[in-house]
Formats: structure tokens, C-alpha cells, sequence
């Protein structure tokens, strides 16, 4: 079976792609700057059930997002520490969500880092 490439590569061989994992956690961070913390955690202990708070959407591991047996050349010489530290990032993150963590700035700021790890530029 012929493998795909990997989508939309930086210059770091790293896919942009990657950060479409975030856009559930980037839309709750937003919803807190709106609605305010406090506010934000009430609609939060409603809508526990609702799409964004699934386990299914939390953000996965970077070689899981693009499967090696679907991918070609995922993790190579030339991107395997940036992938392992925005996979040490994203298991923060999914932890975090995971124990219902409600430090949204530290949910911002590992992922600005992983939009960085990614690009090579800040954010």
C-alpha cells in the first residue's frame, strides 16, 4: 500500500496540520476570555456532555494524528525532537483536560508553544 506524505510540512518538517488538534481547546480558552472564568465554569459543568468536552476530541499525540502506517516519513531525523517535545506538550494539555484542569492560561500557553514548535515563529 502506497503511504500518503505527510500534509502541509514546515520548515521545521513538521506538519501545520498538527494544530487543528487545538481548535476545541482554543475555542475554550476563548469562551473564558468572553464569558469571564467563573462564568465559563458554570457552562462548563452543564455542558460536560457537549462535543467540545468529549474524550474524543482531545487533542491526540502527534504520531497519532498522522498514523505511520498511513503516513510516510512521520518522524524522521530532521523533526523527531521537535515532535517529541510537542507530544511532551500535548500530553500536558491532555491531561489537564483529562482532570478538568481549569488553568486556561497554561492550556494557551502550551499551545502557543506547540504553534511555535511547529512554525519555528512566535505567536
Amino acid at each position: 500500500m502506497e503511504k500518503n506524505k505527510v500534509p502541509q510540512l514546515s520548515k521545521n518538517y513538521v506538519s501545520c496540520d498538527y494544530v487543528n488538534e487545538f481548535n476545541a481547546l482554543f475555542l475554550i480558552v476563548d469562551g473564558v476570555e468572553r464569558l469571564g472564568e467563573e462564568k465559563y465554569r458554570k457552562v462548563r459543568r452543564i455542558g460536560e456532555k457537549d462535543y467540545l468536552l468529549k474524550d474524543a476530541n482531545l487533542p491526540k499525540l502527534y504520531e497519532e494524528r498522522f498514523n505511520p502506517d498511513f503516513y510516510e516519513d512521520v518522524i524522521n531525523e530532521k523533526n523527531f525532537r521537535r515532535v517529541r517535545r510537542i507530544n511532551d506538550l500535548t500530553l500536558k494539555i491532555k491531561s489537564g483536560l483529562e482532570n478538568k484542569s481549569t488553568d486556561f492560561e497554561e492550556f494557551r500557553k502550551n499551545a502557543r508553544a506547540i504553534v511555535y514548535f511547529i512554525r519555528g515563529d512566535k505567536v
